[in-house]
């Protein structure tokens, strides 16, 4: 696997890639990925609980989606659990995701009309 590539939401892994694009793409993930946003405007220290718990939501609406184990193994968890197989999404992808979101937070606020310079909608 070539470790240099970045894809066009700026992952570095295919499965970042994948879920990223799943949940700015789906109507109910991209409206919770933008209540983690409202909140990042009065709470900006919770970004990283916020995306955390994100990743999670989106990980089990894309594995919900496509049920098919080898359609989702590359965004399961790595972790093996009792009785479960075992998938490839890690925690290095996971704080991939996380911190794009994060880095994204400017440009949203724009997008949303939020002055960049306090956190008031124009």
């Amino acid at each position: 696997m070539d470790t240099n590539t970045t894809y066009e939401t700026g992952a570095s892994s295919h499965s970042v890639n994948d879920l990223i694009l799943f949940a700015d793409n789906s109507e109910g993930l991209a409206h919770i990925r933008d209540l983690c946003y409202k909140e990042m405007l009065v709470a900006p220290e919770k970004a990283n609980d916020l995306f955390k718990a994100f990743v999670i939501v989106v990980r089990d609406s894309y594995i919900k989606t496509f049920p098919n184990f080898d359609d989702h193994q590359h965004v399961a968890p790595a972790t093996v659990k009792s009785g479960t197989r075992k998938g490839q999404f890690t925690d290095e992808q996971q704080s991939d995701f996380i911190n794009l979101y994060i880095a994204g937070f400017s440009d949203w606020k724009a997008d949303h009309g939020y002055n960049t310079a306090d956190s008031s909608a124009s």
